[in-house]
């Protein structure tokens, strides 16, 4: 779809060096019981798989149902 952003990856630390996740990894994880958080200035704020109304995955933040907090996050330049 033009026009549309989707998020393909999150960066976090693992072991101590930076691993970026693809969303079906992140998805994985957190049904498997691991929890992710993102950190926006002094909250964190954890993520939550849900499904939309046409049963496709979405992360959520928070109390907030999908992407949109995640999409202000920084971007890698690389």
């Amino acid at each position: 779809m033009s026009g549309v952003e989707e998020i393909t990856h999150l960066g976090g630390m693992q072991r101590g060096s930076t691993r970026w996740f693809t969303i079906d990894e992140i998805f994985a994880a957190i049904e498997n019981g691991e929890r992710f958080f993102i950190q926006s200035g002094a909250e964190s704020m954890l993520l939550s798989v849900q499904t939309n109304g046409a049963g496709k995955k979405t992360l959520a933040v928070g109390f907030e149902p999908g992407p949109a907090r995640l999409l202000t996050l920084p971007r890698d330049s690389g």
